[in-house]
Order: structure tokens, then sequence, then C-alpha cells
């Protein structure tokens, strides 16, 4: 049975993958990546600053992102930090900026295969003032000339320079990201100096970036490898995907990759625009070695176990780094070798473990104190255990006192041991919680206990002490298991002097305050509150108890209450001259003091003022005020019996010609047919003639009636005409 991480040491899966790439040579084009420049360029425009290159027409751009005018519109190069721009524009002689440098130290040679690469992307629009210029126009195009062209600014194509080789032409740069422009061409003769510019499309207008431009000799070469043989089941992947082609495999299939997975002949072609090639692989298959160390086992110490792997015709590899096809164990570990046959690897492993014969020894007999525990262990490594208690566990816990036995067996012997084990219960000193008593209490601290001795605080040594006075007490206590102490303090309060007075009558409506504020912490009334104040506002008994510390304190308030006289001299009071009124304050059993001194239960009053009496009944009186006024109540309400309501500014309106001691009234205006033409609740009335509906009443004779009250409330009616004049 394994015990380990792996049962075999893998064998290595071969992964063959044969790549087509051109051949290329170094990069004809100086500085095909604008990294290289003479000058930090400032503004487009300045492809001059990129070494060796030469504005060929027009003024083409050379950016870099140290320069920070176009970084929004063209989101950084595609290597490196420089790139140049290059714009077709929408003229009818189709136009284009164009840039050149001179090769003639590395010429093009007639009939020369050659693979140019170039990554270009359209500019986004409309920022950095470029919002014209991005139709999809054409591709990059690369011209070469056998010699320098006249280099201007004129507004016309390269291909209009002369001697102007058109030497390729891209697909259309369609898209705002970098995109990768790859082809092949053969050169038609010597050419020593070539142009990058756009393709030649009247009308259109685009601007394109370029980065990474390269130029470099191609020859296509294609190579499966040597023949090869693989293991029983290993296998080998033929890619071909690098040359970016076409395929023929010798099945018929077109995919990129093969998988070989038996022995045979395999062979493919490939074609791109470079050319095209093919190579020829044999793959053979071997089966691989046999081995095996068998199951992990145990041995006993002091033996050995020998490992034999043997095979003719094999190489060997152990753990240790040996290569022998014999290893002998004796100790514990995992172990494996590793078998090589005709390139065919396989591999073993196994774990040994080395058991020690069991012990059991578990010391002399012992005493303990209760409470500790005593770790009896048996060691028998793969082996059993057997308790007196009928555990089997390699150990237990002893805990109580008595006789405790083990055996432990394993497959390399048996042992046995026997222990007497005893426990004494340790000493115990509990004086319990700290106490507080009232003054003249006491309190008995007792720690008597079978076999101790004692020491208190005071040097006395009896079992138990009796305390009587504030302090801190200690005791220590003493037997076979040692020493234990433990200390308390006792308090005695002071009991709280409470007082509510003497037992008092109040009045009905007066309240009484009882207060004991800061004589306790804590204070309870006969209704359960615990405030330090109660105000009483109704006969009854009162008691609170006052609790200071653990002692309660208490005292009782009996109250009374008297009835208050009732008096009522009445409502303020408004008389007509020469009127009396007579103030009665009469209460039954009471006396009487007004405000002029007299004694009587009533007042006569005939003028204006204010009147009040006091009246005691026992202990308790009650008082009231009253306002006597006196006026002239003669009422006088006259009429007018015409008015005109010419909008003159004089008698325009009804109105009273005199009134006196009218305190509220309601008029009423009718015509000669009775009809209500006007009614108000205005002691001036102020009629200004016209009706309800909002007319003008014509000339004639109109009837009022008024109902009005004086301040006494007396009611009057007066009924009459007048006359309306326009």
């Amino acid at each position: 049975m394994k015990a380990f991480l792996w049962d075999k040491i893998p064998v290595m899966i071969l992964l063959l993958q044969v790549l087509i790439t051109p051949v290329y040579s170094q990069n004809i084009l100086i500085n095909g990546d604008f990294e290289t420049f003479s000058t930090l360029p400032t503004t487009q425009g300045q492809i001059v600053n990129a070494t060796p290159w030469q504005n060929v027409v027009l003024s083409s751009d050379y950016m870099n992102t140290t320069y920070a005018g176009w970084t929004p519109n063209i989101g950084g190069a595609y290597s490196g930090t420089g790139f140049a721009g290059f714009a077709t524009y929408g003229n009818s002689n189709g136009s284009a900026e164009a840039i050149g440098q001179s090769i003639s130290g590395n010429p093009l040679l007639p009939n020369v295969q050659y693979n140019i690469k170039a990554y270009a992307k359209m500019t986004s629009a409309p920022a950095g003032g470029f919002g014209n210029y991005t139709d999809i126009c054409g591709g990059l195009t690369l011209y070469g000339f056998t010699s320098q062209p006249v280099i201007g600014t004129a507004g016309i194509h390269t291909n209009s320079l002369p001697g102007a080789t058109l030497l390729w032409n891209s697909d259309s740069v369609y898209s705002t990201a970098w995109n990768l422009f790859e082809g092949c061409f053969q050169s038609p003769a010597t050419i020593n100096y070539l142009v990058v510019t756009l393709e030649n499309i009247p009308g259109c207008r685009q601007y394109v970036f370029v980065d990474s431009l390269s130029l470099t000799t191609s020859n296509l070469v294609v190579d499966l490898g040597p023949d090869t043989t693989l293991c029983t089941g290993d296998s080998i992947l033929l890619d071909m995907s690098a040359s970016n082609g076409t395929y023929i495999w010798q099945d018929g299939s077109s995919q990129p990759t093969f998988n070989v997975t038996q022995a045979g002949t395999y062979w493919v072609q490939v074609s791109n625009d470079c050319g095209t090639d093919t190579d020829t692989i044999t793959v053979s298959f071997a089966a691989p070695p046999t081995v095996s160390l068998g199951n992990d086992t145990t041995i006993c110490q002091g033996q050995s176990l020998l490992l034999d792997v043997t095979t003719t015709g094999a190489t060997y590899l152990w753990q240790d780094g040996s290569n022998t096809p014999i290893f002998i164990v004796s100790q514990t570990g995992i172990y494996w070798v590793q078998l090589t046959t005709g390139g065919c690897t396989a591999s073993d492993s196994l774990l040994v473990l080395v058991v020690d014969p069991p012990l059991v020894l578990f010391g002399s007999d012992t005493t303990l104190c209760q409470g500790q525990i005593l770790n009896l262990t048996m060691n028998a490594s793969g082996g059993s255990y057997l308790w007196n208690n009928g555990n089997t566990t390699s150990a237990i816990q002893v805990t109580q006192s008595g006789t405790y036995w083990g055996q432990s067996i394993n497959q390399c012997g048996t042992s046995v041991d026997t222990i007497v084990v005893d426990f004494t219960l340790p000493p115990v000193a509990d004086l319990g919680s700290d106490t507080t008593l009232c003054q003249g209490g006491q309190v008995v601290l007792d720690v008597t206990g079978n076999g101790y001795t004692y020491t208190w605080q005071d040097n006395s040594t009896s079992s138990s002490i009796t305390v009587t006075q504030s302090g801190v007490y200690w005791v220590s206590v003493s037997n076979d298991c040692g020493t234990v102490s433990d200390t308390v303090q006792i308090t005695f309060d002071q009991i709280p002097v409470v007082s509510l007075g003497a037992d008092t009558t109040l009045c009905d409506g007066d309240d009484l305050l009882l207060d004991v504020s800061g004589t306790g912490s804590s204070y309870t009334w006969n209704d359960g509150s615990s405030a330090s104040q109660f105000l009483v506002q109704q006969q009854g008994t009162y008691w609170v108890t006052v609790t200071s510390g653990t002692c309660t304190g208490g005292d009782t308030i009996n109250v009374t209450y008297n009835a208050i006289p009732n008096v009522d001299l009445g409502s303020d009071t408004l008389l007509c001259d020469g009127d009396i009124i007579t103030l009665s304050a009469g209460v039954p059993g009471g006396s009487y003091i007004w405000n002029d001194n007299s004694d009587s239960s009533f007042l006569s009053v005939s003028q204006s003022g204010i009147y009040f009496v006091e009246v005691f009944l026992g202990n308790c009186s009650a008082r009231d005020t009253v306002v006597i006024d006196y006026e002239d109540c003669e009422v006088v309400l006259v009429l007018p019996n015409i008015f005109t309501p010419n909008d003159d500014g004089f008698n325009d309106m009804f109105v009273p010609i005199e009134s006196k001691g009218v305190a509220s009234l309601e008029a009423f205006i009718f015509n000669r047919w009775g009809q209500e033409l006007y009614s108000t609740q205005l002691l001036n009335i102020e009629w200004n003639g016209e009706s309800k509906s909002g007319g003008s009443s014509p000339d004639g004779t109109y009837y009022y009636l008024v109902k009005y009250r004086d301040k006494k409330g007396n009611l009057y009616e007066q009924k009459g005409a007048f006359r309306l004049n326009r």
C-alpha cells in the first residue's frame, strides 16, 4: 500500500514543437523604430529629427512621447516611444507625405527576395486637428530608387518622382489599433534609396502612424528536425504556424500543426509570400522498461530490506543519486528508483517504516495531590495497547487512586508494567467574599479542615476567629499538598439617621417636600419610588427607608389636609351710573377681611374700583378679587332720511348721523317691494347705494331695519324710511 504523494516518478512526456520561420538578416533600414533622434521633437513635422530619415515630399511627422501635443490622439507607440505619421490628402493629384533614407551602404540587390514588416494604425478623430484625415483609403507603400531622388515639399505623390519603382503595397490601414502589415517582394534592380508613404488614391484623406518598420532578406526554410524515437505513450507536435502560410501534410490535412502519436514517416509542404519548402521526419516508438519495488513495508529496528531491480541493459538512479541495481534499506524513509533502457524511463517508489520494539515503563509507585494528573504512556509503533480498564489507546490520564497496568504489543515484541497511584486532597482556605456589616454586628471566619495548620494575620493559630471591627483579615492553611492563603475585607457601616419631621397639617392644594438627601446612598419610599425627595400632595402616612452601604434607617410622617374656603365674588362687572351691587363671600364658619378692612360676609359697592376679600377657615385661607366699573349707559342711534351717492365726496354713504352706547348692531336695507338690498354688522353701516347683485339702486324711497345692543346686552330695534337721490 502506497503511503506517500506519488506512486511513480513521472515519465517525461516529449512534446517536440518544430517551428517554421523565415530566416531574416539584419534590418536594412536604420532606426526603423524611430527611437534615435538628433533633437527631441517639439511639434509635428519634425521627421528630420529621426536619424537618418529625411522628408521626401511635404513634411512628414515624427512623434515621441516626450512631446505631449498628440498623446491623447495617438495613444502611444507600438514599441518604445517614437513613430512616424503620413497623410494622403484629398486633392485631385493624391499628394501625400513621405519619408525616406539612403541604403547605398547596404542596397537591395536584383532578384533577391526581401521581407518587409511594419506596424500601422489610423489616428482617432477629431483630436489633434486631424479630423479631416480619417478615411479608410489604402495601405502603406514602399518605393525604391536607384539613386537619391530630388527631395522637396511639392504637393505631388512619391510615384511622380523620376525613377520611382513600387516595391510593395500593404492592405488598407483600417483600425485605430496597432496592426502588423507584412509581405515579401523581389527587388527588380539595385535599389540605393527607399521611400515609405501611403497608397496613391486621389480624393481620399487619411492619416496613418507607422512604427517598428523593418526590411530584411528572406529565405523560407522548413525543418521538421531529425528522425526521432519516442517512448510508448509519448507524442510529438509538429508546428509550422510561425510561417503564416498554407500547409499540406502527408495525410492531406492543411492545419499549421500535426500531432504524431504513432510510428511512421511524416512530411509537410509550406508556402507563403516568400516561397515554398518541404521537409520529412521519421518517428519510431520504443517500449519503456518495467520496474517494481513492491508494496510499502515495515521492518523491526536492526533489520534491513534488500531492493533489487536488476534489468539487462538498464541504467539506474536511486533517490540518493546512487546508480547500482541493488539498494539496502535500514532506516525509515521513501525510496525510489528510475530505470532507463533504450532512451525510455520508468520508475517506482515505496515507503519503509523501521519500528522499535514496544516499551512500557511507568516508574515507581507515587502519591499525588488531588487535582493533579498523571500521564501514563506506552510505546508500540505500529502495534496495539491494552489497559486494566479496557482502554486501547497508547496513553491514559490518571486522576484517581488505584493500581494501573498496561500491555503494549507490536510485530517486534510485547511489554507490560504496573504502577500504584494515591491522591491526597490539597488544603482549602476560603474566607468568602469581602463583607460589609452594620455597626454592632459580627462575623465568624472559619477554615477548619482535617490535618490543616493555620496562621492568621495576628499570628493566632486557631481554625476560626470572630470579627467585630473593620479591617483586612487573612489566613494561611497548610497540609502535605502545599499551602494556600485567602484574604477578606470586613467593613462595618454606620446606620443612617433619617428624620421626616413632625406630623403636620396642610391646606388643600399645598405641597410638602420630604427631603432626605445626603443621608444615604439609596432610598425607598412608601410608593416604591427611589429618589432622595418625595412631594406630598394628599393626606396620608408617608415613610422612607435609607440605605448606606449595607445598613438601613428610616422614618414616618402623618400628613393631614384641611379644606380651603371656596370664595367667589363673581366676574368683573360693568354697571351704569347709580347702580348698586352687593358682593357676597359667605362661607359657613369662616371669617373675612375686605379691601376696606371690613369683616362682614358681604360688601355693598356703588362706584368703580377693585374689590377683594380674604376668607379664613381654620388655618387655611382663600382670596378672590373682582373689578367693578361704572359708565354712562345712555343709548342713541340717529339715522339720515336722505343720502346722495353721486361720488361728490359729500353725503355719499348711508351712515348714522349720531351713535352712542351701541355695542353691536345688525342693519338691513329694503326697497319698496321688500327686497333686501344690503345687510351689515358694521357699527357705521356704510351703504353706498348698490344692491347685493352689484347694480346701482335708482333714486327713490328705501327702508331700514336696525337691531342693536348696548354694553349691558339690552336689545333695541329701529325702523324707518329714507330718500336716495343721485
